[in-house]
Protein backbone atom coordinates (compact mmCIF):
# COMPACT_ATOMS: atom_id res chain seq x y z
CA UNK A 1 0.00 0.00 0.00
CA UNK A 2 1.49 3.55 -1.13
CA UNK A 3 1.60 6.38 1.32
CA UNK A 4 -0.61 8.26 -1.23
CA UNK A 5 -3.32 5.60 -1.16
CA UNK A 6 -3.24 5.28 2.31
CA UNK A 7 -4.02 8.17 3.36
CA UNK A 8 -7.22 7.84 1.33
CA UNK A 9 -8.55 5.10 3.97
CA UNK A 10 -10.69 6.44 7.05
CA UNK A 11 -9.19 3.99 9.79
CA UNK A 12 -12.44 3.38 11.60
CA UNK A 13 -14.31 2.59 8.41
CA UNK A 14 -11.12 0.04 7.62
CA UNK A 15 -11.36 -1.64 11.08
CA UNK A 16 -15.26 -2.40 10.53
CA UNK A 17 -15.12 -3.29 7.08
CA UNK A 18 -12.27 -6.07 7.33
CA UNK A 19 -13.46 -7.13 10.87
CA UNK A 20 -16.99 -7.39 8.77
CA UNK A 21 -15.12 -9.30 5.67
CA UNK A 22 -11.52 -10.77 6.74
CA UNK A 23 -12.37 -11.20 10.51
CA UNK A 24 -9.16 -9.12 10.76
CA UNK A 25 -8.82 -7.56 14.45
CA UNK A 26 -7.34 -3.48 14.73
CA UNK A 27 -3.67 -4.83 14.67
CA UNK A 28 -4.12 -6.61 11.42
CA UNK A 29 -5.68 -3.85 9.66
CA UNK A 30 -2.82 -1.77 10.96
CA UNK A 31 -0.69 -3.84 9.94
CA UNK A 32 -1.92 -5.24 6.52
CA UNK A 33 -3.88 -1.58 5.16
CA UNK A 34 -2.95 1.13 7.27
CA UNK A 35 0.56 1.16 7.30
CA UNK A 36 1.77 2.30 3.64
CA UNK A 37 4.98 0.54 2.56
CA UNK A 38 8.29 2.63 2.93
CA UNK A 39 8.73 5.01 -0.65
CA UNK A 40 12.55 4.53 -0.20
CA UNK A 41 12.71 0.65 -0.22
CA UNK A 42 10.28 0.26 -3.27
CA UNK A 43 11.72 0.15 -7.01
CA UNK A 44 8.38 1.47 -8.29
CA UNK A 45 6.64 3.97 -10.72
CA UNK A 46 4.00 6.56 -9.27
CA UNK A 47 1.04 5.94 -7.34
CA UNK A 48 -1.26 4.56 -9.53
CA UNK A 49 -4.84 2.92 -8.78
CA UNK A 50 -5.21 1.04 -11.93
CA UNK A 51 -1.88 -0.68 -11.67
CA UNK A 52 -1.93 -4.88 -11.23
CA UNK A 53 -0.22 -3.87 -8.09
CA UNK A 54 -2.99 -1.71 -6.53
CA UNK A 55 -5.30 -3.63 -4.25
CA UNK A 56 -8.84 -2.95 -4.52
CA UNK A 57 -11.04 -1.17 -2.27
CA UNK A 58 -14.45 -0.34 -1.47
CA UNK A 59 -15.24 3.55 -1.25
CA UNK A 60 -17.42 2.97 1.94
CA UNK A 61 -14.38 2.79 3.86
CA UNK A 62 -12.55 5.94 2.30
CA UNK A 63 -12.40 9.31 3.86
CA UNK A 64 -14.13 10.70 0.72
CA UNK A 65 -16.49 7.40 -0.47
CA UNK A 66 -14.57 7.39 -3.56
CA UNK A 67 -13.50 3.48 -4.14
CA UNK A 68 -9.66 2.71 -4.79
CA UNK A 69 -10.04 0.87 -8.09
CA UNK A 70 -7.09 -1.31 -8.14
CA UNK A 71 -5.77 -3.02 -10.95
CA UNK A 72 -7.33 -5.96 -12.82
CA UNK A 73 -4.88 -6.49 -15.55
CA UNK A 74 -1.50 -4.49 -16.55
CA UNK A 75 -1.60 -1.27 -17.63
CA UNK A 76 0.49 0.24 -19.73
CA UNK A 77 2.81 1.43 -17.26
CA UNK A 78 3.25 -1.93 -14.99
CA UNK A 79 4.12 -3.14 -18.92
CA UNK A 80 7.00 -0.38 -18.75
CA UNK A 81 8.35 -0.88 -15.69
CA UNK A 82 8.39 -4.90 -15.82
CA UNK A 83 10.32 -4.34 -19.15
CA UNK A 84 13.39 -2.40 -17.92
CA UNK A 85 13.02 -4.81 -14.62
CA UNK A 86 13.06 -7.94 -16.93
CA UNK A 87 14.55 -7.08 -20.23
CA UNK A 88 14.47 -9.43 -23.00
CA UNK A 89 16.80 -12.53 -22.72
CA UNK A 90 18.53 -10.98 -25.69
CA UNK A 91 19.20 -7.69 -23.83
CA UNK A 92 20.37 -9.53 -20.87
CA UNK A 93 22.52 -11.92 -22.12
CA UNK A 94 24.43 -9.13 -24.22
CA UNK A 95 25.05 -7.59 -20.80
CA UNK A 96 26.09 -10.70 -18.27
CA UNK A 97 29.39 -10.66 -17.38
CA UNK A 98 31.96 -13.02 -18.30
CA UNK A 99 31.28 -16.48 -16.26
CA UNK A 100 34.42 -16.88 -13.59
CA UNK A 101 37.03 -19.47 -13.47
CA UNK A 102 35.99 -22.75 -13.05
CA UNK A 103 36.74 -23.77 -9.06
CA UNK A 104 39.57 -26.34 -8.20
CA UNK A 105 38.18 -30.04 -7.47
CA UNK A 106 39.44 -29.77 -4.14
CA UNK A 107 36.98 -27.01 -3.66
CA UNK A 108 33.64 -29.00 -4.12
CA UNK A 109 31.39 -29.98 -1.56
CA UNK A 110 30.67 -33.79 -1.23
CA UNK A 111 26.26 -34.37 -1.20
CA UNK A 112 25.78 -37.59 0.61
CA UNK A 113 23.63 -39.97 -1.13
Amino acid sequence: MRKALVARIDPQKAYDYFLRTQGWDKATVDAQVLTPLNEASLMKTPPDQTSIMCYQLPGSITKNGQPILGGTDINPTDYAFIGKIYPKAGHAMAMAPEPEEEWAESEDVEVPV
